[in-house]
């Protein structure tokens, strides 16, 4: 069991320092937003499971020299959350080949406001664990999201109002769809009721 605690970083200018990924040698650091000042130093929280805290506008990956691999995004946009499997995979090497990193990101600016930022439409995206070959899972809204099968599989929740339900009968105005992602194929499946493997 995960106890969520909060993570005071001491950050300076607009990055964080690089942070390690749990169970890998990669390391990423966080660019955000607001803080142009590179000797402006403050405390900045992160509330894990989430490895991102607020106003992140990229990420940088790094491997264990903290040589840069490269960013997340191409353009800087908005980051919400980010979340690895790694601390659910057994280290053996047929495992490490399903870490991978989860976020709800955006990349346009959604509400016209000249910006991209935490109140554009958030989209959800996976990518290896060094950030690289980042695809498209659903641009549905999720009411909760969680790690599966040892985290070979993520099941989503998506909220019931959303056009993604009218291809599915509705039941009553709770209803919600659910989604496995099954890292191994790269398939999503949906469905109406839940799916729940161990």
């Amino acid at each position: 069991t995960r106890v969520d605690h909060t993570i005071i970083i001491e950050a300076s200018g607009d990055r964080i320092k690089p942070l390690p990924i749990e169970n890998t040698s990669i390391l990423y650091s966080l660019l955000i937003n607001g803080y142009q000042d590179s000797t402006l130093k403050f405390n900045y929280e992160i509330h894990p499971p989430n490895m991102v805290g607020k106003d992140v506008r990229n990420i940088e990956f790094f491997d264990k020299d903290t040589v840069k691999i490269g960013r997340l995004l191409d353009q800087d946009g908005s980051v919400r959350i980010m979340w690895g499997n790694t601390g659910y995979l057994v280290k053996t090497e047929e495992e490490k080949g399903y870490a991978r990193l989860l976020f709800l990101l955006a990349k346009e600016d959604s509400d016209s406001n000249n910006r991209i930022n935490s109140h554009d439409k958030h989209q959800l995206y996976l990518s290896e664990v060094d950030g690289s070959q980042l695809r498209f899972i659903t641009d549905r809204e999720l009411r909760s999201i969680k790690w599966a099968n040892s985290g070979r599989e993520l099941l989503l929740e998506y909220y019931s109002r959303n056009k993604a339900m009218e291809n599915f009968p509705r039941r009553a105005d709770n209803d919600t769809l659910y989604g496995c992602f099954d890292l191994k194929s790269g398939l999503l499946y949906n469905s109406i009721e839940p799916t729940y493997r161990n």
